[in-house]
């Protein structure tokens, strides 16, 4: 299914957003949250990642989350394009 040039345009301007959203996290939500959810890796891989229990990070994904929510709104349904997440210095930025 091909998509409008105005609508591309508009999911382009929400992944932007989004990602700036990411930046703005504090470092140790957005790493957390960067590894489990973008990179995919397991609970248990985060944590040994990060030094913390998989309780830990989950409490830290679940803030992300919250946070995220706070800066870029609705989080359900992104409908974004097939662009990959840049986070500044990348997942280890702190």
């Amino acid at each position: 299914m091909e998509v409008s040039p105005s609508k591309a345009m508009r999911r382009n301007e929400r992944f932007d957003r989004l990602q700036k959203s990411l930046e703005q996290l504090d470092p140790d939500y957005r790493e957390a949250l960067y590894l489990a959810r973008i990179e995919r890796l397991r609970i248990e891989e985060v944590a040994k990642r990060l030094n913390r229990t998989p309780n830990a990070v989950r409490q830290l994904i679940a803030r992300a989350l919250k946070q995220l929510r706070e800066r870029f709104g609705d989080t359900e349904s992104l409908h974004l394009p097939d662009r990959s997440i840049e986070l500044e210095g990348g997942a280890d930025a702190k």
